[in-house]
C-alpha cells in the first residue's frame, strides 16, 4: 500500500486499468476454453457471466477509493486557491504525497509562503514609507516657508542696496561739482594773486587789523576742525566726505569774506580798483557756489547718518564765530587808511585761498575715488543680493514641487496599505 501511494497518478490509473484488463482477459480466456471444450451448459454461461460481473465489481471497488481520495485532494487544493483568490492565504491543503497532486499542493504552499513574506515586507515598507513621507512633508513645508522668508528678506536687501547705490551716485555727482568749482576758484585765485602782486607795493598799513582778521579766521578754522572731528564719528566714507565739507565750508566763508573786503576796498579805490572789484565779485560768486555745493553734500550726509545732529550743533557754534569774524572785519575796514593797505593784506589771504582751493581739489579727487569704490562695492552687493533673491525663489519653487511629489507618494503608500490590509496572512 505504501508503494502504491508513492506512484504517480498516471501510474496508478495504468496499474488499475491493467488489473481490470487482466481480470477481463482471464474471464474471456476461460470462456473461450470452455466453449472450445464443447458442451457448454447454460449454468456454465451463467457462471461465466457472474464471474465477469464480479470482476467488474472488483475493478470498481479498486478504482473507487483511488478516485475518492484524488477528488478529496484536488478539492482541498481548489478550496485553498479559492480562499487565496478572496484574499485569505491562511488556508493550506497540507498534502505530503509525492505524486503530481502532492507536488502541486507543495508548490502552492511554497508560493503562498513566499507571497506572505512579500506581502509582509510590503506592509512594513509601506508603513515605514508613510512615516518617512510624513516627516519629509513637514520638513519640506518648513523649508518652503523659510525659503519664502529668505526670498522676501533678499528682495528687501536688494531694494536697500539699490537705494544706497543711488545715494552714493548722487554723492559722486556732488563731489565732482565741488571739484570743478574748486578748480575754478584756484584759477580765479591765481588771477587775484597776480592783481594783488601788481598793487601790493602800495599797501603799508592795516597789518594789525588784518592780523586780527587772520586770528578770527583761525578760530573759524578751529571750529570747522571740531566739526570735522564730529563728522568723523559717522565712520567710513561719510567721515571723509564730512571732512571735505568742513574744509570747503571754511574756504567758502573765508573766500566770501575776503572777496567782500576786496570789493569794499576796490570801491574805496575808485577807478583804480574797478578791475579788481570785478575779479573779487567773481571770486565771491564762486565762493557762494562752493558753499551751495557743500550744503548739497551736507544734505546727502544727513540723509545717510543720524549723527549729523551733533554736527548741526557744531555748525551753530561756527556760525557764531563767523559773526564775530564779520564784526572783526568791520573793525578792520575802519582801520584801513588807504587802498594799498587793503590790497597788501588781501595778498596773503588770496594766496592762502589759492592753496586751500588746490588742497580742496586734491581732497575732492581722493574723496571721489573713495566714493567711486564704495559705489562699485554697492553695485556688486546689489547684483549679488538680486542673485540670492532669484535663487531663493527657485529653491522655494523646487521645495513646492518636492512637497507635491511627497503628497503623491503618501497617497500611493496609503493605497498600498489599504490593498495589503485586505489580505489575511
Amino acid at each position: 500500500m505504501h508503494f502504491f501511494r508513492k506512484l504517480s497518478i498516471r501510474s496508478k490509473i495504468h496499474l488499475l486499468v491493467f488489473a481490470v484488463s487482466l481480470f477481463m482477459a482471464g474471464a474471456v480466456l476461460t470462456s473461450a476454453v470452455l466453449i472450445q471444450a464443447g458442451g457448454v451448459q447454460t449454468d456454465t454461461l451463467l457462471l461465466l457471466a457472474g464471474v465477469l460481473i464480479a470482476l467488474l465489481g472488483v475493478g470498481q471497488m479498486l478504482l473507487y477509493p483511488f478516485t475518492r481520495r484524488l477528488h478529496k485532494r484536488l478539492s482541498a487544493i481548489a478550496a485553498a486557491m479559492e480562499s487565496a483568490a478572496a484574499g485569505d492565504f491562511s488556508r493550506r491543503p497540507s498534502d505530503t504525497a509525492s505524486d503530481e497532486v502532492g507536488r502541486i499542493s507543495q508548490a502552492y504552499e511554497q508560493m503562498v509562503g513566499d507571497l506572505q513574506d512579500v506581502l509582509g515586507t510590503v506592509v512594513l515598507s509601506s508603513r515605514e514609507l508613510a512615516a518617512s513621507l510624513d516627516s519629509l512633508s513637514s520638513r519640506a513645508v518648513l523649508a518652503g516657508e523659510r525659503g519664502t522668508d529668505i526670498a522676501a528678506h533678499a528682495t528687501e536687501a536688494a531694494i536697500s542696496a539699490e537705494e544706497q547705490l543711488r545715494r552714493i551716485e548722487a554723492s559722486i555727482r556732488a563731489i565732482r561739482d565741488i571739484a570743478a568749482d574748486a578748480a575754478i576758484i584756484s584759477s580765479q585765485s591765481e588771477e587775484i594773486s597776480h592783481a594783488v602782486s601788481r598793487t601790493g607795493r602800495k599797501s603799508a598799513e592795516g597789518d594789525e587789523a588784518i592780523q586780527e582778521l587772520a586770528e578770527q579766521m583761525d578760530s573759524i578754522y578751529t571750529i570747522m576742525d571740531q566739526l570735522a572731528l564730529v563728522i568723523q564719528e559717522l565712520g567710513g566714507r561719510s567721515q571723509e566726505i564730512g571732512q571735505i565739507t568742513s574744509v570747503i565750508t571754511g574756504l567758502a566763508g573765508q573766500t566770501n569774506l575776503l572777496a567782500l573786503n576786496a570789493a569794499i576796498e576796490a570801491a574805496r579805490a575808485g577807478e583804480h580798483g574797478r578791475g579788481f572789484a570785478i575779479v573779487a565779485d567773481e571770486v565771491r560768486k564762486l565762493a557762494e557756489e562752493s558753499a551751495r555745493s557743500a550744503e548739497r553734500i551736507e544734505i546727502l550726509i544727513t540723509s545717510i547718518q543720524k549723527e549729523t545732529e551733533q554736527a548741526v550743533l557744531t555748525m551753530a557754534t561756527g556760525s557764531a564765530e563767523v559773526a564775530e569774524g564779520i564784526r572783526a572785519a568791520g573793525e578792520a575796514r575802519a582801520s584801513f587808511a588807504e587802498m594799498r593797505d587793503a590790497i597788501l593784506s588781501l595778498a596773503s589771504s588770496v594766496q592762502a585761498v589759492s592753496e586751500r582751493a588746490q588742497s580742496m581739489s586734491r581732497t575732492s579727487a581722493s574723496a571721489l575715488d573713495a566714493v567711486t569704490e564704495a559705489a562699485e562695492t554697492a553695485a556688486r552687493s546689489a547684483h549679488q543680493t538680486q542673485a540670492v533673491s532669484a535663487a531663493s525663489r527657485e529653491q522655494t519653487e523646487a521645495l513646492q514641487e518636492v512637497s507635491a511629489a511627497v503628497r503623491n507618494l503618501t497617497d500611493t503608500s496609503a493605497e498600498l496599505g489599504r490593498l495589503t490590509s485586505r489580505k489575511r496572512l
